[in-house]
């Protein structure tokens, strides 16, 4: 005979209970109901509240129960005392919730960076994204970078100044994230030291040095400030900055970030009129790519730099100068 199961009788209740009896539906009333008090009220005791919820239930309270898409919609679309009410929801969380958390407040990153265009949620959205950044592991940090390049290049001014300041803090906690993704990193920067709004050049060239400082190798740091003003005005300072690379004693491994630093600067010099620069920007080629140890660093720029050292060969009248082409360019396809 089988044995009677004690825990039917409450099994079967709850599967004919009403909807909003069952459980997962009854704490999704729950959390709709500590929403609803955040995003009209700003009430931190339903922030806690609904926080408490997400820890105790783990990675179910932002599915079931939809905590995760009430969060996107108020950030997305409510108004600004519900997206500063998101906000302190997204900061709670980070601080207090296990790390399962984080593939969930990454996806919200171009969301927070979207508020910096309204005056009453600017400060908020870089608390929040400061907060985030700071507790987030390293992993994480290197699907943020990405989405910080993008919003530098925002339309709205404020997004890049949000983006770019926030892009430096990163770069003072997580170096080895970011000098992972340098050379990207470099080309958007690029952008923003050059931009037409002041204050999206300020900032610019504020973040710039910290980002270049994640660079281990040593050789080329007395001269970032040359570099970098040359990419904030390359028609006018791209010669200066040659001269600091020309007159800089290479002793040190280049590896991929060194690279990422100072191809653009050699890609400009070898698409110069002049062929005094070309000759320049040809040397140091050179020069980098006999301390490069590892091949796979030099070949992910090959594509950039083969093609001009290829033009100059061919329609450089100075044989001297083809000639140092040529040296550099053997020197890349090892």
């Amino acid at each position: 005979m089988i044995a009677e199961n004690s825990t039917a009788p409450a099994l079967v209740e709850k599967m004919d209970a009403p909807v909003s009896d069952v459980p997962v539906n009854s704490d999704m009333l729950q959390a709709q109901g500590h929403m609803e008090k955040i995003t009209k009220e700003s009430d931190a005791d339903a922030v806690n509240a609904l926080v408490g919820m997400v820890k105790s239930m783990g990675v179910v309270s932002l599915q079931a129960c939809g905590i995760f898409e009430l969060v996107k919609e108020a950030i997305t679309g409510g108004d600004d005392i519900a997206k500063s009410g998101a906000l302190s929801v997204i900061k709670s969380c980070v601080v207090s919730v296990d790390s399962w958390i984080e593939p969930y407040l990454v996806a919200l990153v171009p969301s927070i960076l979207a508020l910096a265009p309204a005056n009453k949620l600017r400060a908020g959205a870089k608390d929040c994204l400061a907060t985030v950044v700071d507790n987030l592991c390293s992993h994480a940090i290197g699907v943020v970078i990405p989405q910080l390049l993008q919003g530098m290049e925002a339309y709205e001014w404020q997004t890049k100044v949000l983006s770019t300041e926030i892009l430096g803090e990163v770069a003072s906690k997580y170096p080895e994230q970011v000098a992972l993704q340098m050379p990207e990193i470099v080309r958007t920067m690029m952008v923003v030291v050059s931009d037409t709004k002041s204050k999206v050049k300020q900032t610019g060239m504020a973040v710039f040095p910290t980002v270049c400082n994640v660079i281990t190798n040593v050789d080329i740091h007395p001269i970032i400030p040359a570099l970098i003003e040359g990419y904030s005005n390359p028609a006018k300072n791209t010669p200066k900055a040659l001269e600091a690379l020309n007159g800089t004693t290479f002793v040190n491994d280049v590896d991929s970030p060194t690279l990422g630093l100072l191809v653009p600067v050699l890609l400009h010099g070898m698409k110069e009129r002049k062929t005094v620069l070309v000759r320049k920007s040809a040397v140091v080629i050179g020069n980098m790519c006999k301390l490069v140890n590892d091949p796979r660093d030099a070949a992910q720029f090959y594509p950039i730099l083969e093609p001009p050292l290829n033009k100059a060969i061919d329609v450089v009248a100075d044989a001297e100068i083809r000639e140092v082409c040529t040296k550099s360019l053997n020197l890349l396809s090892k």
